[in-house]
């Protein structure tokens, strides 16, 4: 029944449009005062001993250094780079697409900044050069997906 109740509080604040960090700090606080010991004490050692840990300090790290990133120029020089090494093979926009996003995703961690930055330089380009709308959409998201399997992630 516990459970339920904890659904539907996490529903209504959804329907309700509360920002994602409300919707999960009430879930933890109801979890925490039916499930756990209640204390409002507790629930802050709790949070702040679950949010110590280097590993998870590494993720907004990795977000800011992505942001930093797409705002400067080496998303633009990344691909630079990579249509110097192959643009001039058949297909070489599109290979360099998907080289500098595998660089640019090792270099920032995240996907979703890697597609932000690589894919608002190069999408233009490779329209520009005559490639269908298709073709480079899905170049540039596919390249953007290699950011999950190349550590650092």
């Amino acid at each position: 029944m516990s459970a339920l109740v904890l659904i539907a509080i996490v529903g209504l604040l959804l329907v309700l449009r509360q920002p994602l960090l409300v919707i999960l700090l009430a879930a933890i606080a109801y979890a925490q005062m039916i499930w756990g010991s209640g204390h409002i004490t507790w629930i802050i050692e709790d949070m702040f001993v679950s949010l110590d840990k280097e590993l998870i300090l590494a993720i907004p790290m990795f977000m800011l250094c992505g942001g930093v990133m797409t705002k400067g120029t080496t998303a633009r020089r990344l691909i630079d780079v990579a249509r110097a090494l192959v643009g001039h093979l058949p297909g070489g926009l599109g290979i360099a697409a998907v080289l500098s996003s595998a660089i640019f995703a090792a270099i920032s961690g995240s996907s979703i900044v890697t597609m932000l930055a690589i894919g608002s330089v190069i999408y233009p380009a490779m329209r520009e050069a005559g490639y269908t709308n298709k073709f480079a959409l899905g170049t540039v998201m596919s390249g953007g997906t290699l950011g999950i399997i190349i550590p650092p992630s």
